[in-house]
């Protein structure tokens, strides 16, 4: 993008949607920032191809493309909230073994997904809960977070596991167990803590990085013996 403004492209109706980040793969799982973006442009196979996407609904000639794709829900928040209030007078028939999910979400969810016409099994309910926006989720609340144990959800919201770009197999070993001996660590600190509202894995960075600059502050001021 640097020599070129792509003014061929744009005479053949071709669209730009923007530019990479810049990034280059120096190894095999390692990538370094190189500074020479890239454009991507974009062209309508078929006419008004973009329209037909953005449909509610495919064509009939789409239509078994549609079909194989797992279907999202289109209830809005208010009606995820009222179906969650109907959801938690169902006694939990469950044994205490069987109580690691919350039981008003799951059945929200299978609720949604019958809904939606997703009745095929467990995998396929797990894909269609995948689905789901970012609105629908907030509305789910901390419900549907108890569907993933906190383990995973702290490995991939707080510590980036899935943002990772390590590719090699022993790296990723290597990082996951790290990764899972500081959240034993975090759970053991967190215990200690009084105010539980502060004592998220983002404070616990912050009191280890705080404990070490104490620790390597010291250690650099101490009269040598």
């Amino acid at each position: 993008s640097q020599l070129f403004r792509g003014t061929c492209y744009k005479a053949q109706g071709w669209r730009l949607l923007g530019e990479t980040k810049g990034h280059g793969r120096a190894r095999q799982d390692y990538y370094t920032t190189h500074n020479r973006p890239k454009q991507l442009w974009v062209r309508e196979l078929r006419p008004k191809a973009c329209a037909t996407l953005r449909a509610a609904r495919l064509p009939a000639d789409l239509q078994h493309v549609e079909d194989a794709v797992i279907p999202r829900a289109d209830l809005t928040m208010v009606e995820i909230r009222r179906l969650l209030v109907l959801c938690r007078q169902v006694p939990d028939w469950r044994a205490k073994k069987g109580k690691d999910y919350s039981l008003q979400c799951l059945l929200s969810i299978m609720v949604m997904a019958t809904l939606a016409g997703v009745a095929r099994g467990q995998r396929d309910l797990a894909a269609f809960a995948q689905g789901l926006t970012r609105f629908q989720l907030r509305a789910l609340g901390s419900y549907y977070w108890e569907i993933e144990s906190g383990l995973h959800q702290r490995l991939d919201v707080t510590a980036a596991e899935d943002a990772s770009r390590v590719r090699n197999r022993n790296g990723l070993l290597v990082l996951g167990i790290l990764r899972r001996c500081a959240m034993g660590i975090y759970h053991d600190w967190r215990r200690g803590r009084k105010n539980k509202r502060q004592s998220t894995l983002k404070d616990f960075h912050d009191d280890m990085r705080r404990f070490n600059n104490r620790h390597a502050f010291a250690t650099i001021t101490s009269p040598r013996r």
